[in-house]
C-alpha cells in the first residue's frame, strides 16, 4: 500500500474510531458478497434464466 494512502487511511479509521481490523474485515466481506452476487448472476445468464414449459 503506498504510504500516503496508508496515512490517509489510518487518519480516517482513528477519526472514525475504527481499526484496520475492523476496515479489512468489511472490505472482505464486501468483496466476497459482490462477487457471489456477480457469480450468481453469471450462472443464471448462463442457463437462460427461467424456463418456461
Amino acid at each position: 500500500m503506498p504510504e500516503e494512502l496508508h496515512t490517509d487511511l489510518k487518519a480516517a479509521l482513528a477519526y472514525d474510531k475504527s481499526s484496520f481490523a475492523d476496515f479489512f474485515n468489511r472490505a472482505a466481506e464486501e468483496y466476497l458478497s459482490t462477487r457471489n452476487a456477480k457469480k450468481k448472476e453469471k450462472s443464471k445468464s448462463k442457463d437462460g434464466g427461467t424456463h418456461n414449459g
